[in-house]
Protein backbone atom coordinates (compact mmCIF):
# COMPACT_ATOMS: atom_id res chain seq x y z
CA UNK A 1 0.00 0.00 0.00
CA UNK A 2 1.24 4.20 -0.92
CA UNK A 3 1.15 4.56 3.42
CA UNK A 4 3.94 2.13 3.73
CA UNK A 5 6.16 3.49 1.27
CA UNK A 6 5.44 6.92 1.94
CA UNK A 7 5.80 6.32 5.76
CA UNK A 8 9.25 4.53 4.83
CA UNK A 9 10.08 7.95 3.07
CA UNK A 10 8.98 10.25 5.78
CA UNK A 11 11.50 8.19 7.91
CA UNK A 12 14.30 9.11 5.67
CA UNK A 13 13.68 12.57 4.93
CA UNK A 14 12.71 13.81 8.15
CA UNK A 15 13.12 11.73 10.72
CA UNK A 16 9.45 10.81 11.20
CA UNK A 17 7.52 7.59 12.31
CA UNK A 18 3.92 6.23 13.40
CA UNK A 19 5.15 4.60 16.24
CA UNK A 20 7.72 6.42 18.65
CA UNK A 21 11.60 5.98 17.53
CA UNK A 22 13.18 6.52 20.43
CA UNK A 23 12.34 4.30 23.02
CA UNK A 24 15.04 2.70 25.54
CA UNK A 25 17.56 0.70 24.71
CA UNK A 26 19.85 -1.54 26.48
CA UNK A 27 19.17 -4.96 28.69
CA UNK A 28 19.87 -2.99 31.92
CA UNK A 29 17.21 -1.00 34.15
CA UNK A 30 17.66 2.55 35.79
CA UNK A 31 17.73 0.82 39.43
CA UNK A 32 14.71 0.85 42.32
CA UNK A 33 13.87 4.28 43.63
CA UNK A 34 15.97 5.95 39.99
CA UNK A 35 14.86 8.15 37.99
CA UNK A 36 16.14 8.82 34.09
CA UNK A 37 15.29 11.48 31.84
CA UNK A 38 17.11 11.37 28.60
CA UNK A 39 16.54 13.89 25.45
CA UNK A 40 17.24 12.59 21.93
CA UNK A 41 18.36 14.79 18.83
CA UNK A 42 18.03 12.32 16.99
CA UNK A 43 16.39 9.73 14.99
CA UNK A 44 13.48 12.40 16.07
CA UNK A 45 13.49 14.88 18.98
CA UNK A 46 12.34 13.32 22.09
CA UNK A 47 12.04 13.03 25.32
CA UNK A 48 12.28 9.55 28.08
CA UNK A 49 11.14 9.20 31.35
CA UNK A 50 11.93 6.56 32.97
CA UNK A 51 11.59 5.12 36.53
CA UNK A 52 12.70 2.21 38.68
CA UNK A 53 10.02 0.53 40.38
CA UNK A 54 12.27 -2.68 41.32
CA UNK A 55 15.74 -3.75 40.85
CA UNK A 56 14.91 -5.15 37.45
CA UNK A 57 11.98 -3.28 36.10
CA UNK A 58 11.25 0.29 34.69
CA UNK A 59 8.39 1.94 33.89
CA UNK A 60 7.98 5.30 31.81
CA UNK A 61 6.73 7.60 29.25
CA UNK A 62 8.23 8.86 25.95
CA UNK A 63 7.32 12.31 24.08
CA UNK A 64 8.46 13.01 20.41
CA UNK A 65 7.79 15.11 17.75
CA UNK A 66 7.46 13.49 14.59
CA UNK A 67 4.93 15.52 11.80
CA UNK A 68 2.79 15.95 15.56
CA UNK A 69 3.23 14.48 18.33
CA UNK A 70 3.37 11.09 19.68
CA UNK A 71 2.87 10.10 23.40
CA UNK A 72 3.96 6.43 24.75
CA UNK A 73 4.09 4.97 27.81
CA UNK A 74 6.30 1.82 28.49
CA UNK A 75 7.58 -1.19 30.91
CA UNK A 76 11.07 -3.12 30.51
CA UNK A 77 11.71 -6.13 32.68
CA UNK A 78 15.12 -6.92 32.67
CA UNK A 79 16.04 -10.89 33.22
CA UNK A 80 19.68 -10.44 33.39
CA UNK A 81 20.54 -7.44 35.00
CA UNK A 82 24.22 -6.86 35.66
CA UNK A 83 26.17 -3.52 36.06
CA UNK A 84 29.00 -4.99 34.06
CA UNK A 85 28.81 -7.67 31.39
CA UNK A 86 25.43 -8.95 29.65
CA UNK A 87 21.97 -7.62 30.16
CA UNK A 88 18.42 -9.10 28.40
CA UNK A 89 15.66 -7.07 28.99
CA UNK A 90 11.62 -7.40 27.16
CA UNK A 91 10.52 -4.28 26.28
CA UNK A 92 6.35 -3.26 25.60
CA UNK A 93 4.67 0.36 25.19
CA UNK A 94 1.66 1.58 23.99
CA UNK A 95 1.51 4.72 22.26
CA UNK A 96 -1.13 7.18 20.36
CA UNK A 97 -0.45 10.11 18.30
CA UNK A 98 -1.39 13.99 19.27
CA UNK A 99 -3.40 16.67 17.73
CA UNK A 100 -3.98 16.57 14.10
CA UNK A 101 -3.50 12.70 13.57
CA UNK A 102 -5.15 9.92 14.58
CA UNK A 103 -3.07 6.80 14.80
CA UNK A 104 -2.37 4.24 17.88
CA UNK A 105 -0.75 0.91 18.82
CA UNK A 106 1.98 -0.83 20.60
CA UNK A 107 5.03 -2.34 20.57
CA UNK A 108 7.28 -4.70 22.03
CA UNK A 109 10.69 -6.91 21.70
CA UNK A 110 13.99 -7.70 23.64
CA UNK A 111 16.68 -5.49 24.32
CA UNK A 112 20.47 -6.45 24.74
CA UNK A 113 23.60 -5.12 26.04
CA UNK A 114 27.17 -5.90 27.22
CA UNK A 115 28.82 -3.31 29.53
CA UNK A 116 32.59 -2.66 30.12
CA UNK A 117 34.28 -0.17 32.07
CA UNK A 118 32.60 3.34 30.85
CA UNK A 119 31.07 1.84 27.43
CA UNK A 120 27.72 -0.13 26.83
CA UNK A 121 27.07 -1.85 23.65
CA UNK A 122 23.34 -2.19 22.94
CA UNK A 123 21.14 -3.70 20.54
CA UNK A 124 16.88 -3.62 20.63
CA UNK A 125 14.77 -5.44 18.34
CA UNK A 126 11.08 -4.02 18.23
CA UNK A 127 7.97 -5.36 16.59
CA UNK A 128 5.33 -2.17 16.26
CA UNK A 129 1.82 -2.64 15.44
CA UNK A 130 0.21 0.62 14.33
CA UNK A 131 -3.74 1.52 13.78
CA UNK A 132 -3.47 4.53 11.47
CA UNK A 133 -6.71 6.61 10.65
CA UNK A 134 -4.52 9.71 8.77
CA UNK A 135 -3.69 13.13 9.51
CA UNK A 136 -6.59 16.28 9.45
CA UNK A 137 -6.45 18.40 6.87
CA UNK A 138 -4.51 21.43 7.33
CA UNK A 139 -7.48 24.03 7.24
CA UNK A 140 -10.88 24.93 5.19
CA UNK A 141 -10.08 24.51 1.89
CA UNK A 142 -6.40 24.24 2.37
CA UNK A 143 -4.98 20.27 1.94
CA UNK A 144 -1.20 19.43 1.81
CA UNK A 145 -0.89 17.03 -0.67
CA UNK A 146 1.51 14.56 1.61
CA UNK A 147 -1.05 14.72 4.61
CA UNK A 148 -3.92 14.16 2.02
CA UNK A 149 -1.86 10.78 0.70
CA UNK A 150 -2.21 9.77 4.53
CA UNK A 151 -5.43 10.89 4.83
CA UNK A 152 -7.40 8.63 2.24
CA UNK A 153 -5.32 5.55 3.13
CA UNK A 154 -6.53 4.50 6.57
CA UNK A 155 -4.67 1.07 7.48
CA UNK A 156 -3.12 -1.31 10.12
CA UNK A 157 -0.25 -2.37 9.83
CA UNK A 158 3.19 -3.56 11.70
CA UNK A 159 6.81 -3.24 10.94
CA UNK A 160 10.01 -4.16 12.58
CA UNK A 161 12.70 -1.50 14.33
CA UNK A 162 16.36 -2.74 15.34
CA UNK A 163 18.46 -0.17 17.33
CA UNK A 164 22.08 -0.71 17.66
CA UNK A 165 24.80 1.71 19.21
CA UNK A 166 26.85 2.53 22.48
CA UNK A 167 25.70 3.99 25.29
CA UNK A 168 29.13 6.50 27.08
CA UNK A 169 28.92 6.55 30.50
CA UNK A 170 31.46 9.52 32.09
CA UNK A 171 30.18 8.98 35.41
CA UNK A 172 27.33 6.53 36.70
CA UNK A 173 24.44 9.26 36.63
CA UNK A 174 25.43 10.82 32.79
CA UNK A 175 25.19 8.70 29.45
CA UNK A 176 25.46 9.63 26.08
CA UNK A 177 24.05 7.70 23.48
CA UNK A 178 25.55 6.46 19.57
CA UNK A 179 23.85 4.18 17.06
CA UNK A 180 21.80 3.47 14.40
CA UNK A 181 17.96 2.63 14.10
CA UNK A 182 16.74 0.96 11.26
CA UNK A 183 13.17 0.31 10.48
CA UNK A 184 12.54 -2.73 7.97
CA UNK A 185 8.28 -2.05 6.22
CA UNK A 186 7.35 -4.44 3.77
CA UNK A 187 10.50 -5.56 2.21
CA UNK A 188 11.86 -1.87 2.54
CA UNK A 189 14.38 -0.29 5.12
CA UNK A 190 15.46 2.92 6.07
CA UNK A 191 18.23 4.24 8.81
CA UNK A 192 18.77 6.64 10.26
CA UNK A 193 21.40 8.08 13.33
CA UNK A 194 20.80 8.20 16.85
CA UNK A 195 22.17 10.61 18.76
CA UNK A 196 21.06 11.44 22.89
CA UNK A 197 22.02 11.97 26.63
CA UNK A 198 20.44 10.45 29.74
CA UNK A 199 20.89 11.68 33.51
CA UNK A 200 20.21 10.17 36.44
CA UNK A 201 18.05 12.54 39.19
Amino acid sequence: MKIHALCLSLLCLTGCSIAPLATPNGGSTVGRGETQVSANLAPALAVNVAIGVSDNTDVGITAEQQLNTSYSIWAKHSLLNQAQGPAVALLAGVFKSGSGAHSRGYYSGPAFSYRSGKGELYTTIRYNRVYWDGYDVLSDGENDELLSIFEVDDDVFYYWQADVGVHLHTSERVQFSLGANCVALEGDTACLPILGAGFKM
